[in-house]
C-alpha cells in the first residue's frame, strides 16, 4: 500500500475527519445532556466510565500542584509524557497518539484507513 499523498487527497482526509470528530463530539454532547447526575447513593453509570471511588489522593495531589499552570497550554509537558509512554512500551514517541478520550482517536483511525473507496464494516 502506497503511503503516498497529495494536497487535494490530504484537504479530502482531513475536511472529513474534521466533520466526523465534530459527529461524534454532537454525540458525545447530547448523551451528556440527556444523562442525569443525581443517582441513588452507591450507583455508578458504567456507559460513563466513571470511577466510583474518585480521584487517588496521589492524582489530586497532582491536581492541586498543576492548578498554577492550569491557564496554559500543556505542549512541553505533552511531548515528555509522549516520550515516556514511547519508551516504556519500546516505540519510537511517532507512534504514539494522544487523544481526549478514546472516541477521536478510534474515529481517526477509522478515516485514516478507511478511505479510497475502501470497505467498511462498523458495529
Amino acid at each position: 500500500m502506497s503511503s503516498n499523498i497529495n494536497r487535494r487527497d490530504l484537504f479530502k482526509f482531513t475536511g472529513g475527519a474534521a466533520v466526523g470528530l465534530a459527529l461524534v463530539g454532537a454525540g458525545v454532547r447530547s448523551g451528556l445532556a440527556a444523562e442525569s447526575d443525581e443517582r441513588p447513593d452507591g450507583l455508578i453509570s458504567l456507559s460513563g466510565n466513571e470511577n466510583s471511588y474518585g480521584p487517588s489522593p496521589a492524582a489530586r495531589e497532582a491536581i492541586n500542584e498543576a492548578q498554577g499552570k492550569a491557564n496554559r497550554y500543556g505542549y512541553a509537558q505533552q511531548l515528555e509524557f509522549v516520550k515516556k509512554i514511547a519508551e516504556k512500551e519500546g516505540v519510537t514517541p511517532e507512534h504514539i497518539v494522544l487523544g481526549s478520550g478514546s472516541s477521536e482517536v478510534l474515529c481517526a483511525t477509522g478515516l485514516a484507513y478507511c478511505r479510497n473507496g475502501s470497505d467498511t464494516v462498523a458495529a
